[in-house]
Protein backbone atom coordinates (compact mmCIF):
# COMPACT_ATOMS: atom_id res chain seq x y z
CA UNK A 1 0.00 0.00 0.00
CA UNK A 2 1.09 3.50 -0.79
CA UNK A 3 2.26 6.18 1.58
CA UNK A 4 -0.99 8.54 -0.08
CA UNK A 5 -3.17 5.67 0.59
CA UNK A 6 -2.15 5.24 4.01
CA UNK A 7 -2.61 9.00 4.53
CA UNK A 8 -5.65 9.16 3.14
CA UNK A 9 -6.91 5.95 5.45
CA UNK A 10 -5.35 8.13 8.28
CA UNK A 11 -7.87 11.30 7.44
CA UNK A 12 -10.45 9.28 7.55
CA UNK A 13 -10.02 7.63 10.49
CA UNK A 14 -9.54 10.92 11.92
CA UNK A 15 -12.59 11.91 10.59
CA UNK A 16 -14.30 9.06 11.97
CA UNK A 17 -12.92 9.52 15.53
CA UNK A 18 -13.89 13.07 15.86
CA UNK A 19 -17.39 12.80 14.42
CA UNK A 20 -17.89 9.62 17.36
CA UNK A 21 -18.39 7.37 14.09
CA UNK A 22 -15.38 5.58 16.02
CA UNK A 23 -14.33 4.87 19.50
CA UNK A 24 -10.52 5.37 20.14
CA UNK A 25 -9.91 1.62 20.71
CA UNK A 26 -11.40 1.32 17.35
CA UNK A 27 -9.05 4.22 16.10
CA UNK A 28 -5.85 2.54 17.46
CA UNK A 29 -7.10 -0.81 15.81
CA UNK A 30 -7.48 1.02 12.02
CA UNK A 31 -4.31 2.90 12.62
CA UNK A 32 -2.42 -0.15 13.75
CA UNK A 33 -3.78 -2.32 10.71
CA UNK A 34 -2.21 0.81 8.17
CA UNK A 35 1.16 0.72 9.78
CA UNK A 36 0.82 3.77 12.53
CA UNK A 37 3.28 3.19 15.26
CA UNK A 38 0.77 2.38 18.63
CA UNK A 39 2.71 5.37 20.51
CA UNK A 40 2.06 7.32 17.43
CA UNK A 41 -1.34 6.19 16.82
CA UNK A 42 -2.23 6.57 20.65
CA UNK A 43 -0.93 10.70 20.32
CA UNK A 44 -3.28 11.15 17.43
CA UNK A 45 -5.79 9.58 18.66
CA UNK A 46 -5.53 12.12 21.90
CA UNK A 47 -4.80 15.07 19.73
CA UNK A 48 -8.22 14.05 17.49
CA UNK A 49 -10.50 13.49 20.85
CA UNK A 50 -9.21 16.77 21.91
CA UNK A 51 -9.84 18.84 19.02
CA UNK A 52 -13.36 17.51 18.90
CA UNK A 53 -13.96 18.03 22.73
CA UNK A 54 -13.03 21.63 22.16
CA UNK A 55 -15.12 22.03 19.08
CA UNK A 56 -17.89 20.59 20.41
CA UNK A 57 -17.65 23.31 23.80
CA UNK A 58 -17.50 25.87 21.23
CA UNK A 59 -20.33 24.91 19.52
CA UNK A 60 -22.64 24.78 22.69
CA UNK A 61 -21.56 28.55 23.42
CA UNK A 62 -22.52 29.79 20.31
CA UNK A 63 -24.93 32.49 20.47
CA UNK A 64 -28.06 32.42 19.16
CA UNK A 65 -28.08 36.30 18.03
CA UNK A 66 -24.64 38.36 17.34
CA UNK A 67 -25.07 41.98 17.13
CA UNK A 68 -22.76 42.19 14.19
CA UNK A 69 -20.65 39.52 11.96
CA UNK A 70 -17.36 40.33 10.55
CA UNK A 71 -16.49 38.99 7.10
CA UNK A 72 -12.88 39.23 5.71
CA UNK A 73 -9.37 39.69 7.34
CA UNK A 74 -7.10 42.75 7.38
CA UNK A 75 -8.27 45.98 6.48
CA UNK A 76 -11.38 44.42 5.17
CA UNK A 77 -12.41 43.22 8.30
CA UNK A 78 -11.13 46.34 10.48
Amino acid sequence: MSDLQNVVKLALLEGQLMSGEIDRAAFLEHASAIGIPRPEAVSKADKYLGIAANQAALQRNLKSIYDYIVIGAGASGS
